[in-house]
């Protein structure tokens, strides 16, 4: 199949392209998977601020609970933000023991 040089250029100039093509096309799938990502956080974010403002009524806060089922994959962190539906009362010992197990996690052993 590929005896002669011609063979091997020819052979090149038609793999190369795909390659590149197959490249790029991941390239730009890990782009947009974590843009969605990041997205999909912000909007989290945006939903606990709702909760946590003292300002608003009592409606947009129960529509942004109920939207918070969306995010399965945050029930950790939900569940050391809210008491059985609460936000917790410890204040800054809780977030600086969380944070203490945080970096505990994050060390190599």
């Amino acid at each position: 199949m590929l005896k002669t040089a011609t063979d091997f250029v020819a052979w090149g100039l038609l793999v190369m392209p795909l390659l590149i093509l197959a490249s790029v096309s991941l390239v730009r799938l890990f782009r947009e998977r974590e843009k969605s990502r990041n997205e999909r956080y912000l909007r989290f974010q945006s939903l606990l601020l709702t909760i946590a403002n003292k300002d608003l009524d009592l409606g947009p806060k129960l529509a942004a609970a109920y939207e918070l089922r969306h995010y399965p994959d945050y029930a950790p962190v939900l569940n050391k933000i809210f008491v059985d539906g609460r936000l917790r009362q410890e204040g800054s010992e809780h977030l600086a023991r969380q944070l203490k197990d945080t970096l505990k996690s994050m060390r190599p052993d």
